[in-house]
């Protein structure tokens, strides 16, 4: 069960920025298009360990926050204890986004083989359905020779995550067109995906894996191990970059079966051929035969180190932790193998960002289970920076106890990103973010915005959705003669599955319609195909030339019959 201490001083409403901060606006944004002033907020996830288990009952009196050298008044406070699993006493969307753990499982597709893929697979599906929490936010992403790319956005929906382990991207695994914010992989249940020439539903998916990645390590280019190690150091570290602008502690969870670490760390690091190696490198310096010494080969390559420690910071500042998982030794049976130079790159990885390193382990679930369990309470701390310059910079974060607690380890965030204008945002931030909006439990914004809905008439059930937009506070800032406008609408279940959505790019020539959007705003109206039951709609609107939007949480019914 999940127990939740409310935020002690819970704020109207709330909107999440890319710099995982979040916009307050007063009571009166309740109140219909009313004027919104706001103010820049962090909120910092905290856990306590002791001995590897967490520590509860504690209260926002018990910690000191920093930001840079200046202490900072902890304004809002939650606690989040997941206790020891099963469904959670509250309805997923009202736990906020910061306190909930994210987990993003990365499959590399470049330097491992297809059976070693199909393999992680079936790991990484059983964890999500026997060992996360149903509060636990999932993405899902693959890195190839093409580089790295989020598949699926972080997202409460089991369906979703499904659908994107199975099908890793590949072209023709996936049936209906997926959502802009890449939370909606497909509009089919798993198990029933669509392959051309083959009927819906009984699909061998793990066949169709491991035939599409053969073909594609059959076609690829042999790459030296310097360069497959770069090419990963700097796709991986660009990624962290990416997923620094999600709220929450993140886990990154690498299957991969690894990389030559004698390349960054030297022979004597490897097996003990290459331990042999090293001990023939040293015995031909110190008897002076220098031509046979080989500088990068006996002490490692400092370029490719300083590239892993590089890519390793970017996670650390991102908030996230790698945990690699070497699937060489996802096998049945017992398999205890040789410590391999690929396992220790997996290792070097897990250890720089402060993760986990599982080797050699057929149940993943329970090789994590202490993670699950020491990661299980969370304290959301928030605080208010004042005269934050939106520059984008970074900026550290200390998290203290104010009491000794013996053997206490303190983990949070070591810092945060401050705002930067909209129109800077790379395009996957832009998704990640707006995604991130959607699913939590916060609304307001600068826009006004009023939602309405009702049955729909017909066969189908569901509910007619009607966004009433005010057009001065949409208009706010805009320059240019062409008003660009997103709009989304989300019907979220009590589980946090997303039943169906209404997304819109719209576009507005000022020239014709600018006066009579600005008096009498707009009203965009749309429909969803939703079952019988309770949901929460959860609608934003955003000026894409300003970046302002609003955001609006109902709660909305489909009636029986």
């Amino acid at each position: 069960m999940v127990s939740i201490m409310p935020r002690t001083l819970r704020t109207a409403s709330c909107l999440l920025l890319a710099a995982g901060l979040a916009l307050v606006p007063p009571a009166s944004a309740q109140k219909r298009f009313a004027d919104v002033t706001e103010v820049v907020v962090v909120d910092i996830p905290v856990q306590v360990v002791v001995d590897g288990q967490p520590v509860r009952g504690l209260t926002a009196a018990d910690f000191e926050v920093r930001d840079g050298r200046k202490k900072r008044q902890i304004l809002d406070f939650e606690a989040i204890d997941l206790g020891g699993g099963g469904a959670p006493q509250s309805p997923v969307e009202d736990i906020s986004v910061p306190a909930r753990r994210h987990f993003l499982l990365l499959f590399d597709l470049a330097l491992s083989q297809p059976g070693a893929v199909v393999r992680a697979r079936r790991a990484a599906r059983k964890v999500v359905a026997e060992n996360l929490h149903p509060t636990d936010l999932v993405g899902v992403a693959v890195y190839s020779a093409r580089g790295s790319e989020i598949l699926l956005g972080f997202t409460p929906d089991r369906e979703q995550i499904e659908i994107a382990i199975d099908t890793l991207g590949m072209r023709g695994l996936l049936y209906g067109a997926p959502d802009p914010l890449g939370i909606v992989l497909s509009d089919q249940p798993p198990g029933s995906l669509a392959i051309p020439g083959r009927s819906v539903g009984g699909i061998d998916t793990d066949a169709e894996i491991l035939e599409l990645l053969t073909a594609m390590q059959a076609g690829a280019d042999a790459a030296t191990d310097r360069n497959s190690i770069l090419a990963l150091s700097s796709s991986l570290g660009a990624l962290a970059q990416m997923i620094g602008a999600v709220q929450g502690r993140k886990h990154v969870v690498l299957f991969s079966e690894g990389f030559n670490s004698t390349v960054p760390l030297g022979l004597g690091m490897g097996r003990a051929s290459d331990r042999g190696q090293a001990q023939a490198q040293a015995e031909a310096a110190m008897t002076g035969q220098i031509w046979e010494v080989n500088s990068d080969a006996r002490f490692g390559d400092t370029s490719t180190l300083s590239r892993l420690d590089q890519m390793s910071k970017e996670f650390v500042r991102s908030g996230a932790a790698v945990h690699s998982v070497d699937i060489g030794g996802l096998r049945a049976g017992a398999d205890v193998r040789e410590r391999r130079p690929s396992s220790d790159g997996l290792f070097l990885i897990a250890d720089k960002t402060g993760g986990e390193f599982y080797r050699n382990y057929n149940d993943l679930g329970d090789a994590m289970q202490s993670l699950l369990d020491r990661t299980s309470v969370t304290y959301v701390l928030t605080i208010q920076p004042e005269d934050l310059p939106l520059d984008g910079r970074y900026r550290n974060l200390t998290v203290k106890l104010k009491r000794k607690l013996r053997g206490a380890r303190v983990v949070h965030r070591p810092g945060y990103f401050a705002p930067k204008p909209f129109s800077e945002q790379s395009g996957l931030e832009r998704r990640l973010t707006t995604a991130q909006m959607l699913l939590g439990d916060r609304e307001g914004g600068r826009i006004a915005i009023e939602v309405e809905t009702a049955p729909l008439d017909g066969a189908k059930p569901g509910l007619s959705v009607s966004v009433a937009v005010d057009g001065t506070t949409l208009l706010a800032g805009q320059r240019g003669k062409k008003l660009a406008v997103e709009l989304f609408s989300y019907a979220l279940d009590s589980s946090g599955a997303i039943r169906d959505f209404i997304s819109r790019n719209l576009m507005f020539d000022l020239d014709k319609s600018g006066e009579q959007l600005r008096r009498q705003g707009y009203l965009h109206a749309g429909r969803l195909e939703l079952p019988h039951g309770d949901y929460t709609l959860r609608t934003l609107v955003r000026n894409t030339g300003t970046g302002q939007v609003g955001l609006r949480s109902s709660k909305v019914s489909v009636p029986a019959g």
